[in-house]
């Protein structure tokens, strides 16, 4: 009993940082496209651009990350996060 809760707690873990991996090479991956997007004094970009050039389909029978709506939430995320560094140059840490 107690080596199956390691063996779920380790697996717990990996999925947690395999999403943390995924979640900074997407953000990475938005943030290149909209500074490119701005080098080449493009018109700005929609977040239905982004969730339709990084998302695959919500009801995809194939389970790739991120899904439209993972990359929906990760903008928002991203958003606040631009927005609270703004208001509160005091704290400049993104989670």
């Amino acid at each position: 009993k107690p080596l199956t809760k390691l063996l779920v707690l380790a697996k717990r873990e990996k999925v947690k940082s395999d999403l943390r991996r995924n979640q900074q090479l997407l953000t990475e991956r938005i943030w290149k496209k909209l500074l490119q997007n701005y080098q080449q004094n493009e018109s700005p970009i929609k977040v239905s651009d982004l969730v339709q050039e990084f998302g695959s389909p919500n009801d995809s029978k194939v389970s790739a990350w991120p899904k439209s709506i993972d990359v929906h939430v990760h903008v928002h995320h991203i958003l606040l996060a631009g927005k609270k560094a703004t208001t509160d140059k005091s704290n400049l840490k993104y989670d």
